[in-house]
């Protein structure tokens, strides 16, 4: 008899949960949405983008938010949005019990400008993510220049490292790692600005103090290149006229080939 009752107490228990839950779903059905929070985390110096601007991109997509029934909501439709955001990374959208549309998101932080050779300029974040230049905020970043052929398409560093055949005619990787560099060194990041890619597709940097050019060649050894340099610097032409050369040449193993100009 006992074991009757168990059974019929278990029964009961489940009836009342399923109940409990179509309720539950029926008043979820009829719930309207009042309010959409977004949160935008905003690691970069400036901001590139607002909440403000991506509540407004959301709105004009077109599916129906504030006063919607918050199962009609198109949450597919908004993450999609988001995802083709290039100044946003990691957005996540999600609805709750109350009626809230709840989106989060984080800023992508711009790290070097490039302006390839057929004039087009774009951005590349911290992730080597491109973005494009915008008409209204542009933050001061390292400069690329020259003979660049990359453009503002979907190449990344991360799909780089798996399509070998992209990486041969891509500059990227090469840009990425100098640029790297040059941002972690505080005698480096004060004294190059502007980076020309030539002919041969190799670096020259143009610095801020002296009318000379700096070759430095292809990107590998970069660290031991300009660290070399540095030493030159400090050691010599501090103590001389900074104008005194026309280039500083590092593409030689453990040297510094200086060319004077002539007078």
């Amino acid at each position: 008899m006992k074991n009757i009752w168990r059974k019929l107490g278990i029964i009961a228990a489940i009836s009342a949960i399923i109940f409990l839950t179509a309720f539950a779903v029926q008043k979820q059905s009829e719930v309207t949405c009042w309010a959409m929070e977004i949160k935008l985390d905003v690691s970069a110096a400036e901001a590139l983008i607002t909440e403000k601007q991506l509540e407004k991109e959301i709105t004009s997509i077109g599916t129906p938010i504030i006063g919607a029934h918050i199962d009609d909501i198109n949450l597919s439709k908004i993450q999609a949005a988001l995802n083709s955001n290039p100044l946003i990374k990691n957005p996540t959208v999600h609805k709750t019990v109350d009626g809230k549309l709840k989106i989060s998101a984080e800023q992508r932080v711009p790290f070097v400008r490039i302006i390839n050779a057929d004039g087009e300029s774009f951005l590349v974040d911290k992730d080597g993510v491109k973005m494009p230049t915008l008409s209204t905020k542009n933050p001061r970043l390292m400069l690329f220049t020259g003979r660049i052929s990359e453009s503002l398409d979907g190449t990344t560093l991360s799909l780089l490292e798996v399509n070998k055949e992209l990486r041969a005619s891509s500059l990227l990787d090469e840009i990425f790692q100098v640029a790297t560099f040059l941002e972690t060194s505080d005698f480096w990041s004060n004294q190059v600005e502007h980076v020309y890619v030539n002919e041969d597709k190799e670096f020259e940097l143009v610095p801020r103090v002296g009318s000379h050019k700096i070759l430095l060649g292809e990107s590998a050894n970069v660290e031991d290149k300009l660290n070399r340099l540095e030493v030159f610097y400090k050691e010599t032409i501090g103590k001389q006229n900074w104008n005194k050369y026309t280039t500083l040449d590092l593409r030689f193993k453990d040297q510094v080939v200086c060319k004077e100009i002539n007078y």
